[in-house]
């Protein structure tokens, strides 16, 4: 009879852990990414030279690496105080929940020196992954958040540093998924 009682237990206690590990376990994304050419590939013609169509080099140097990325991935460089954006990507569900996910390396990086920023049109910040380690080789960095309110249903990304002139961040295969049905339905790419 005790080992039945244990093992009744055991059953319990192994229910309830996996009911538990359900409850925290990350959201999976329900569709796809809602950045258009998050990924660099699609190009055009700048002053005579590639860059990613749909992004604007905004500020400082930002270098389009064509193979620079992890595993020869298209990648961008940005060095010192520099900005690349894409404005008005997508449009995304208020308060709904969303991932943005990206590969970085850094060389130099100050604290807080480099961040990705998903933005509404008044430049309200929805999201930021801004935890860059100053030097690493290159890595998946996340960030799960709600979007913020914004006035015509645009949002942008920004990819941004600041510090010194030797400072670098690169940045490859940038991806914001929808976590729940209600997300992917006010979710869409706006650029083509």
């Amino acid at each position: 009879m005790r080992f039945l009682k244990c093992a009744l237990l055991a059953a319990w206690t192994a229910g309830v852990c996996r009911v538990m590990a359900g409850d925290t376990a990350a959201p999976v994304p329900t569709g796809p990414s809602v950045i258009h050419n998050g990924d660099f590939k699609m190009v055009e013609k700048v002053d005579d030279a590639d860059f990613p169509k749909n992004w604007v080099a905004a500020q400082g140097t930002v270098e389009y690496l064509a193979s620079g990325g992890p595993g020869g991935r298209p990648a961008f460089k940005l060095t010192g105080e520099a900005l690349v954006r894409q404005p008005g990507a997508c449009s995304l569900a208020e308060g709904e929940l969303y991932r943005l996910s990206l590969l970085a390396k850094t060389v130099k990086l100050p604290r807080n020196g480099g961040a990705v920023i998903v933005h509404n049109e008044g430049w309200k910040q929805t999201s930021r992954l801004a935890a860059f380690p100053s030097d690493t080789d290159w890595k998946k960095f996340s960030v799960d958040f709600k979007a913020v309110p914004t006035a015509r249903g645009r949002y942008g990304i920004a990819i941004q540093t600041r510090g010194a002139d030797d400072c670098e961040l690169y940045v490859a295969d940038i991806r914001l998924e929808p976590l729940s049905a209600a997300a992917a339905d006010g979710a869409r790419a706006l650029r083509q």
